[in-house]
């Protein structure tokens, strides 16, 4: 009955400490605020296990999940959850073909647009 935050930047996503250290402080502020309603907030950062994190039950990195698995799963279903991607082409298609709303969050030279 939560919300489900899914992040994954691709094999190759780096994002500066700055970056990674504000992305990380707004999820915690997410799920801080959460805390007290009936749709918790959770996040799920692939690729992220060279994060720095707080503990949190609710907070998990991890160095690889299913993609396709994670976007199918009914947590993902949830009329507020979200996936956020880094725009490369299977993320972007995978997202749509399970319906998924996404916030772009583009990294490379060729999304540049």
């Amino acid at each position: 009955n939560g919300t489900l935050i899914y992040i994954s930047l691709g094999s190759i996503g780096v994002l500066t400490s700055e970056q990674s250290t504000k992305l990380i402080d707004a999820f915690r502020i997410l799920i801080d605020q959460s805390t007290q309603s009936s749709s918790p907030t959770y996040v799920l950062w692939a690729r992220g296990n060279t994060l720095k994190t707080f503990a949190h039950p609710r907070f998990r990195l991890e160095g690889f999940v299913p993609q396709k698995s994670i976007l199918a799963h009914r947590a993902m279903q949830q009329e507020r959850s979200i996936y956020i991607n880094h725009c490369g082409m299977s993320s972007m298609h995978e997202s749509i073909l399970a319906g998924i709303p996404l916030i772009a969050f583009p990294l490379f030279l060729d999304q540049h647009q």
